[in-house]
């Protein structure tokens, strides 16, 4: 940890004290009965390159545009070794119940143990946009 003057600090960093100590062994599932949470799988790529392919989904988000199924594939495989590595940052998928289809994700990041808070960030692919659920999920 550095100080303001650039040098080390003596202080343990508190945030990946308190991560280590809380993180779960696997990516909890969090059910409800239209929108379960899940972790993301492999199988789910086709899905979120469907939504990360469209501009309008990536606009505000810090990744680019996808456009190929292999980039979906590795972003589920480095979400999966984000959160092993406990590297701050826990996505699940978001799955709509009626139709056995992905419709995006969510995700937690940058815990701050001190202020009891972290940063929630989701995309859903454009055709989906409007769906009743998704208020369920949506922050407003």
């Amino acid at each position: 940890m550095r100080s303001p003057a650039g040098g080390r600090s003596c202080r343990p960093s508190f945030r990946h004290t308190a991560l280590r100590a809380v993180w779960p062994t696997s990516i909890p599932e969090l059910v409800t009965p239209r929108l379960p949470l899940r972790a993301p799988l492999q199988s789910d790529a086709p899905a979120l390159l469907a939504s990360l392919a469209d501009p309008e989904v990536t606009n505000y988000l810090n990744v680019p545009t996808f456009t190929a199924r292999a980039e979906a594939e590795v972003a589920v495989e480095r979400l999966a070794e984000r959160f092993v590595a406990r590297d701050d940052a826990i996505r699940w998928a978001i799955e709509l119940v009626e139709r056995g289809e992905v419709i995006g994700t969510v995700g937690l990041l940058r815990f701050d143990f001190a202020h009891r808070h972290a940063e929630i960030g989701y995309e859903i692919g454009r055709r989906w946009w409007g769906l009743p659920q998704l208020p369920v999920v949506q922050p407003s």
